[in-house]
């Protein structure tokens, strides 16, 4: 039967929860990262939903062929009255938000999970209204050389549509497939830009290389738990093995969505000629990922735009240690770099240096005061700075309550969060204990961070 309230609090419910959407150029790898995830005990990841790539068109039609008829009404028939409210596009994306959340509560299946996931290719291409029905959600896009995505995607296309791709040459789909690459990488990338905390880009060829590393960092993402075994069963349950029916990577499966698992098959494909002209499209982006070189190897010593690229794309991959070496290099080479200090004050964040973290960001605002994404991640930080803070206040108290330090210790983290009610009584708890600091914690009360 259906219940309209009931509804409503399972959308309230799951929202609560850590949403996150996965996307990648076709043959990114996609399928085998969301089989990895789905095995944590505490992820839900299953199937494709592709809610605004075809949903999303058919709910918009609807909404116009709604919107027409009932204008025509208004016009024709109820002139003389004020005629009855058309659809709005807030309307549209209350609709789409809330089947997609109906979606996810019906894939986690009722099953205690910390974070549900939901993997479409095309999600990539939709980030702007993802963030708007979405804002906390986060977003894992999945890397492949895009060489190596074409020469897969153009198997996969033969073995599903054959009669599409009978009369066309793989060079000619390789030529073409370089824009949609290159489109998907630089999207998700202008992403992460804005919204660095919300934003992790993989690479597949890490991932095949470092399975349990780089899965590691995916979890430490999502703030679920990265336990040796739990790393070790998930690898083992989206190993190629299992998911192609025993094979080994680099045996070739032509009839099977999991052909070959391996890394580099392009050069097996491609002519020199097809790969010089994907190069030529394509190579920008190449290079920000690691998948080709022109020149020389010192990223720190390119054009400023060129080197931040090469540490944005290191940063989002996870490798922290590389991308702060350029961050700071670009600093040592103009201290007011906005975008050196704005990325690496939000790593320090990541790694939970907030204190560092807190000062890089107030340098970052100080050269653009405006900049909202980095007023936000300073506020969020400050947040988790006096939470931090507080917490260990509270353990000091916990293991030691009669002492005057302690009680005075958590009343000036719980001042410096703005709680002065808490922070007073915490200041004269420690008065009672030793008098004497009583000066002292009155004049505390008075100051601020």
């Amino acid at each position: 039967m259906f219940d309209y309230d009931k509804l409503h609090l399972a959308i309230s419910e799951l929202r609560r929860k850590q949403i996150f959407f996965i996307g990648g150029a076709v043959k990114s790898g996609t399928t085998w990262l969301q089989l990895l995830l789905d095995s944590h005990p505490d992820i839900s990841c299953s199937g494709e939903g592709h809610f605004f790539n075809s949903f999303a068109p058919l709910l918009r039609h609807a909404f116009d062929e709604q919107n027409e008829y009932i204008s025509e009404k208004n016009v024709s028939i109820f002139k003389e009255l004020q005629g009855y409210p058309l659809l709005t596009d807030d309307h549209f994306r209350y609709l789409l938000s809330s089947v997609m959340t109906l979606s996810l509560y019906d894939q986690v299946d009722h099953k205690s999970v910390r974070a549900i996931g939901e993997k479409t290719p095309d999600n990539i291409r939709f980030l702007e209204l993802l963030d708007e029905m979405f804002p906390t959600a986060k977003v894992i896009q999945i890397v492949r050389d895009g060489r190596d995505c074409a020469v897969s995607g153009w198997f996969h296309n033969l073995r599903v549509s054959p009669e599409d791709y009978n009369n066309m040459s793989m060079d000619y789909y390789v030529k073409q497939f370089a824009n949609i690459w290159t489109n998907f990488v630089s999207q998700g990338s202008a992403f992460g830009i804005q919204h660095p905390t919300r934003y992790l880009a993989l690479r597949y060829e890490d991932l095949s290389a470092e399975p349990e590393r780089t899965l590691g960092g995916v979890f430490r993402f999502l703030g679920v738990e990265c336990s040796e075994s739990i790393l070790r069963d998930c690898c083992a349950a989206g190993s190629f093995q299992k998911v192609s029916g025993g094979r080994v990577r680099g045996q070739e499966d032509r009839e099977s969505f999991f052909r070959k698992g391996t890394t580099g098959d392009w050069r097996n494909h491609l002519s020199d000629e097809t790969n010089k002209a994907f190069e030529e499209s394509a190579g920008d982006w190449l290079i920000r990922f690691g998948y080709f070189h022109s020149g020389g190897n010192n990223k720190a010593d390119a054009s400023p735009d060129v080197a931040f690229e090469h540490a944005l794309s290191l940063h989002q991959q996870g490798k922290l240690r590389e991308a702060a070496r350029l961050y700071r290099a670009m600093l040592k080479a103009d201290r007011n770099n906005f975008h050196a200090l704005f990325n690496l004050g939000v790593m320090r964040a990541q790694e939970h240096r907030l204190e560092d973290a807190i000062k890089l960001l107030r340098r970052a605002l100080s050269i653009e005061p405006d900049h909202p994404a980095a007023k936000n991640n300073l506020q969020l930080v400050i947040l988790a700075y006096h939470d931090q803070a507080i917490a260990r206040g509270e353990e000091l108290v916990r293991h030691n309550p009669q002492s005057a330090d302690s009680q005075m210790a958590l009343g000036n983290a719980l001042q410096q969060a703005g709680r002065t009610e808490e922070a007073s009584k915490c200041f004269e708890r420690a008065r009672g204990m030793a008098p004497r600091i009583g000066d002292v914690g009155r004049r505390r009360q008075t100051s601020r961070r």
